[in-house]
């Protein structure tokens, strides 16, 4: 509920009950309202299949009164905005025959193709190099911004968090443990497991420290007793109090944040 409300507010999508989509409606939904770029570029196109063809795809499925030449031209014009300028030749090569930033631009060409609301980046720069990683990342901030897309970033790279994004949801065991500006959160982290992933980020100034560590294991989800009726974090937990054992907390407001803890509760 609360994460529809912020996605409600932040852009001007319509509000669609996922779950309950026929397969043909999901089919409209998917790269044409809401698209997606994964983690390996080197895996998420068809290996037998030219790049330009499989953009033309996806634009085709969602335009069907585009002309071919109209459709490629289009191909052709996203090559140039993700910065693969040897468009037409670009638009032959089968994936083996380009690089990894190559490959990962043109699944950003074909994330944006249809101008979504809603583009879901899945660590989209993890099997690149530290360069390649920035410059992809600011290819895709300046592409969202061009179509007025949401960027949904899932990362695990506090640096990226801190340079890249605007607001941060803190997922745990698939669970919504914080949300919070990404200002505030690093000012004023509440949830006793944000609290423990940010003081497990290495920079220098703790250079020569032994790094804090979470004790014992995720927890089972195929659990549902634990999972719908406990803390999902509560095993780990450092902070606990009885409070825990009795029940599973909801999202309690503190100011402008959101947290999933007792020790908030009011």
């Amino acid at each position: 509920v609360y994460t529809e409300e912020y996605y409600n507010e932040q852009t001007n999508v319509s509000t669609y009950e996922v779950f309950e989509l026929d397969e043909y409606s999901m089919n409209h939904l998917r790269g044409n309202h809401i698209s997606i770029i994964f983690q390996d570029p080197f895996t998420a196109l068809n290996p037998v299949i030219p790049v330009g063809k499989q953009v033309e795809e996806v634009i085709k499925n969602h335009n069907p009164n585009l002309t071919k030449k109209d459709i490629y031209n289009k191909v052709l014009d996203l090559f140039l905005q993700v910065n693969l300028n040897e468009a037409q030749t670009i638009y032959k090569k089968y994936p083996h025959q380009l690089s990894g930033g190559q490959l990962q631009r043109v699944c950003i060409s074909i994330a944006i193709a249809n101008q979504p609301e809603i583009i879901i980046a899945d660590e989209p720069t993890t099997a690149l190099d530290a360069y390649l990683r920035e410059t992809i990342l600011d290819l895709l901030i300046n592409m969202t911004q061009k179509y007025n897309s949401a960027l949904l970033l899932i990362t695990h790279d506090i640096n990226i968090i801190k340079n890249y994004v605007d607001y941060v949801y803190i997922l745990y065991a698939g669970e919504i443990l914080e949300i919070a500006s990404t200002e505030q959160i690093f000012y004023n982290p509440l949830h006793p497991y944000t609290q423990l992933l940010f003081s497990c980020y290495a920079d220098k100034a703790k250079k020569g420290h032994k790094l804090p560590t979470l004790p014992y294991e995720l927890p089972d989800i195929s659990d549902h007793d634990f999972v719908f009726e406990k803390c999902i974090f509560l095993n780990r937990c450092n902070k606990k109090i009885k409070r825990c054992n009795e029940g599973k907390p909801e999202l309690y407001s503190i100011k402008e944040q959101k947290v999933k803890c007792f020790l908030y509760e009011r």
